[in-house]
């Protein structure tokens, strides 16, 4: 057994819950397991610095990283850094930026470990739900920009985004939907 690989601890639950469970349990032991390196303060370059914690990770594969660069995208465009998305497919130091967060972005699925990465750097805990599908989507910006002051910057890059997105799929209204 090499010293260097940590080993965390995830609690047998699988008969009282179910797989998202057992994936927030193990984002939780994660979080509980970790010794994150202290926050620095002026983090992210005179941005409001964020890490997303609770995103659905289930495959290192394009769509998945579509995802993650697809929220980093979104909350840029609020004038946010993206310090982490928890997890995104990469290793120990990916999930160690979170330290650097000033606010976390909590998704339903990492909810208790949302709570814990909060707690360690004094960072905002922001709950929200998951940015799914058009109304999912302006839901959470929505969420996330009022939380941080910046509800009417969330507003324009929401009808932004519509602008861009409702005419790529309007033809297709009628058939599918």
């Amino acid at each position: 057994i090499d010293p260097r690989i940590p080993v965390l601890e995830v609690p047998g639950l699988s008969l009282r819950g179910d797989w998202l469970d057992g994936y927030a349990e193990t984002l939780a032991a994660l979080a509980r397991g970790r010794a994150f390196p202290a926050r620095r303060k002026g983090g992210g370059k005179g941005k409001k610095t964020v890490a997303v914690v609770g995103h659905l990770m289930d495959r290192n594969e394009g769509d998945q990283s579509g995802n993650v660069a697809e929220m980093t995208r979104l909350l840029g465009g609020l004038g946010l850094d993206v310090a982490a998305v928890w997890p995104d497919g990469g290793g120990w130091a990916t999930l160690d930026r979170v330290a650097r967060a000033g606010a976390i972005v909590s998704l339903p699925y990492g909810r208790a470990a949302a709570r814990i990465v909060a707690e360690r750097p004094g960072a905002q805990l922001i709950e929200t739900g998951v940015p799914c599908g058009l109304e999912g989507t302006r839901e959470w910006l929505s969420a996330v920009g009022e939380a941080l002051g910046a509800g009417a910057r969330a507003a324009k890059l929401v009808a932004a985004e519509l602008d861009r997105i409702v005419p790529r799929i309007a033809r297709a209204v009628p058939f599918y939907f």
